[in-house]
């Protein structure tokens, strides 16, 4: 008994160590967005494709007389870049809630990046109003967010199953 009792006891130890990490080894978090408050356009690129790499964002048209970059994927999510690369002014997030099986996805980037932007009570605002989506049906709403780096507008409209979130630098 008391060899099971040491066998087990080492065959526990080994495991643990071999999936603790130590000073030499490293834990990689897989889409952790720290909280920055504000962000280049190339950090905000690299955030979002970090957490959703099929994204490929394309320069557009001038909007306000200043750069616009955007990406879309499959006509159900897409992401504007508005403002210098220095300083974005606006982010907007376009997300067709069909219940496809990205939509989840989607709105967790738009959740993170909500985060980076102004904090986790600003993601904590925006889960409030996505958990409405699962309701059956859902109903148009609309709401803001004032504090924080970036305020916030986001609104659904239950006709096209289509959620709008914009955040706007103050």
């Amino acid at each position: 008994m008391k060899v099971l009792f040491v066998s087990l006891l080492v065959l526990i130890s080994f495991s643990a160590a071999s999936i603790l990490p130590t000073a030499t080894t490293s834990v990689k978090r897989h889409n952790k967005v720290h909280f920055q408050g504000t962000s280049t356009r190339a950090e905000l690129i690299k955030a979002i494709q970090d957490i959703e790499p099929t994204l490929s964002f394309k320069q557009g048209t001038d909007i306000n007389q200043l750069p616009h970059y955007f990406a879309n994927q499959e006509g159900k999510f897409s992401v504007a870049l508005i403002g210098t690369g220095q300083s974005v002014k606006t982010v907007k997030f376009i997300i067709i809630i069909d219940n496809n099986k990205n939509q989840g996805r989607h709105l967790d980037l738009v959740e993170r990046i909500a985060e980076r932007l102004s904090g986790l009570p600003a993601k904590a605002w925006l889960h409030k109003y996505a958990a409405q989506l699962s309701a059956i049906p859902a109903k148009d709403f609309q709401s803001v967010w004032t504090e924080g780096t970036y305020g916030s507008k986001l609104g659904f409209l239950s006709k096209n199953r289509l959620l709008t979130v914009e955040f706007t630098k103050k």
